[in-house]
């Protein structure tokens, strides 16, 4: 978000902010975060308060998310990425547990869903996918609906 654009941001998301999620992908990157920015605000949960929020980020910036904002962060993940496809299905496995039918469901979906599939060599892409289809067993029919959801 541009400064500008900030009292755009809060009124657009302040509406009903309980379906709103928030990835911030490569947090680490995010290097002018200072104490009026949205980034800021949000994170410290001075605005969308009941939206959930991912943050992707290398190691060394997850000490600081940490030291920084350790009571507003519910859950952190270190992802390092899928090397083949294999270790993808073993993810799918942990996650899935032992339904057969839902592992033989998505790995069938994202055979015939190519740019999902790509997308999908990306732990967080992969997470996002996988917790819309534990929670009502739908899956996208586009990347498009990935993010609608």
């Amino acid at each position: 978000f541009i400064e500008t654009s900030k009292e755009c941001a809060y009124s657009l998301f302040n509406r009903d902010n309980t379906d709103v999620t928030i990835v911030f992908d490569g947090f680490d990157g995010f290097h002018d975060i200072h104490n009026d920015s949205v980034v800021t605000s949000i994170l410290s949960r001075q605005v969308l308060m009941q939206c959930r929020i991912v943050i992707t980020s290398r190691h060394t910036a997850s000490y600081k998310l940490r030291n920084q904002y350790s009571k507003e962060i519910c859950l952190r993940v270190e992802t390092l990425g899928f090397y083949e496809d294999e270790s993808k299905l073993q993810f799918i496995e942990r996650e899935l547990g032992k339904d057969v039918s839902k592992i033989i469901k998505l790995t069938a979906y994202l055979e015939n869903h190519m740019s999902i599939k790509e997308m999908c060599y990306i732990p967080i892409m992969m997470t996002i996918l996988l917790f819309m289809f534990k929670q009502n067993g739908e899956l996208p029919i586009d990347p498009t609906k990935l993010y609608e959801k």
